[in-house]
């Protein structure tokens, strides 16, 4: 932590990113303020926090994926994604709000209390949606036909555009159910001789 001068928290959703700010130098942390959830609005904002390598950047991983977290390496940006169920909690601090969790998340990052989540690739993250994907529909397959299939909310896509939504999971099929997906296990890698 060597050079660095501002700590960032952000409290990511779909839409929008909160943003607090510790300084380097002690005392409380602030609210920043808030920008739209796109890649041009988070590379301005870091422009504008300052140089890269003076900035450390925490979020909490949650259903928008790593995207946030490999734009903000490559731009030469130290990002911790926290892991949310570690992230130390005042006790009777029942309130949460995007603005305290960010603001509380630059305070914890300075202090050095964030435990980093493992930040898969993208080939692998892609390969945990599918699989998912696929467990969440066959779960679903003998609920009500209203209910729709979960699918996790990204942001950014690897080619740089929004991701397009995926077209609606059909659950039944000539008067029967879909079949489960088997869920238990993933497939043995390939080489790994099982």
């Amino acid at each position: 932590m060597q050079g660095i001068t501002k700590f960032v928290g952000m409290a990511v959703s779909k839409e929008r990113i909160e943003v607090g700010i510790a300084d380097a130098g002690g005392g409380r942390g602030r609210f920043w303020g808030g920008i739209r959830h796109e890649p041009e609005a988070v590379r301005r904002l870091m422009q504008q926090l300052g140089r890269p390598e003076e900035l450390m950047v925490a979020y909490e991983a949650g259903p928008t994926g790593y995207g946030l977290q490999r734009q903000l390496e490559g731009m030469g940006i130290a990002c911790i994604v926290a892991a949310p169920s570690l992230t130390p909690v005042r006790p009777g601090d029942r309130v949460k709000t995007d603005r305290r969790d960010a603001v509380r998340l630059a305070e914890l990052l300075r202090a050095g209390e964030l435990v980093a989540a493992w930040v898969p690739g993208e080939d692998e993250e892609a390969l945990r949606d599918l699989v998912r994907g696929g467990c969440q529909a066959g779960s679903v397959a003998g609920s009500a036909p209203s209910e729709q299939v979960p699918v996790p909310v990204k942001r950014h896509h690897p080619l740089g555009s929004p991701a397009p939504a995926p077209p609606p999971v059909s659950r039944t099929r000539a008067g029967g159910t879909r079949p489960r997906a088997p869920c238990a296990s993933a497939p043995p890698p390939p080489g790994s001789g099982a």
